[in-house]
């Protein structure tokens, strides 16, 4: 019994220098956190998380006319602006959100010199307050798919909710092994469709890549799909 109490007093004092020597796991950041953090560096955003030429199917939608020209465009999760910026330049009534403020600062820093109608705001796609425009077209490059699940729900709330009948969506989702809406082009397709089948009728999908890493890296492959705001369902 003695030498029992007297190991007490050494086992507690050996817990307490592993407890010392041994950092605790650090909790995952929420992603807001996470995007101030990437945003806010003094060193460019790696370059994973820019692009360096718009999207083909952006320029496609607007030399096809199916953006309609002149029109005003809600862009989610904008990042630095570059599609913001392009669309401005060409005519476009452009607003870029996004929920960092880090973001949106970059943004207004690297497009001051842009022309054309153009703003930016902070603003949570998840959030109860609407963005400044009501928009006819609507792009997301990177936020739905960044998005918990258990937020999905109010991401398709409020981009229903900000959707007159007729209001053009281009959507890209990525196909990842850890995504949430699919670990293919097929699964995508089909929890898409059955998210937004009911407000958006979807003209047609895509394969395409979101992200063209550098030189010698790994592309991300996605789903792009043309979508159009259905008339307004009684009680919606």
């Amino acid at each position: 019994m003695a030498g029992s109490v007297k190991r007490r007093p050494l086992i507690r004092r050996v817990r307490a220098l592993i407890h010392r020597l041994v950092p605790k796991r650090r909790a995952p950041e929420e992603p807001l956190e996470h995007w101030e953090a990437v945003w806010s560096r003094n060193s460019a955003v790696p370059s994973r998380w820019r692009i360096s030429s718009i999207p083909q199917e952006v320029s496609q939608a607007v030399e096809s006319g199916w953006f309609p020209a002149g029109a005003s465009v809600l862009d989610l999760g904008c990042g630095a602006g570059e599609i913001a910026a392009w669309l401005s330049d060409r005519g476009f009534k452009v607003l870029g959100v996004d929920f960092a403020i880090a973001a949106i600062e970059k943004a207004k820093r690297e497009c001051e010199g842009s022309g054309g109608d153009l703003q930016f705001q902070t603003l949570d796609v998840c959030g109860d307050i609407p963005p400044l425009i009501r928009p006819s077209v609507l792009i997301d490059r990177g936020c739905l798919h960044g998005i918990r699940p258990a937020a999905i729900p109010r991401y398709i709330r409020n981009v229903t909710a900000w959707c007159d009948p007729g209001t053009r969506y281009l959507l890209f989702v990525r196909i990842a092994d850890r995504g949430e809406l699919g670990k293919s082009f097929d699964a995508v397709v089909r929890n898409v469709t059955t998210a937004l089948g009911h407000s958006f009728a979807i003209s047609r999908t895509g394969k395409t890549y979101l992200v063209q890493s550098e030189s010698g890296g790994k592309s991300v492959p996605g789903v792009v799909f043309w979508m159009v705001r259905r008339e307004v369902a009684p009680g919606e």
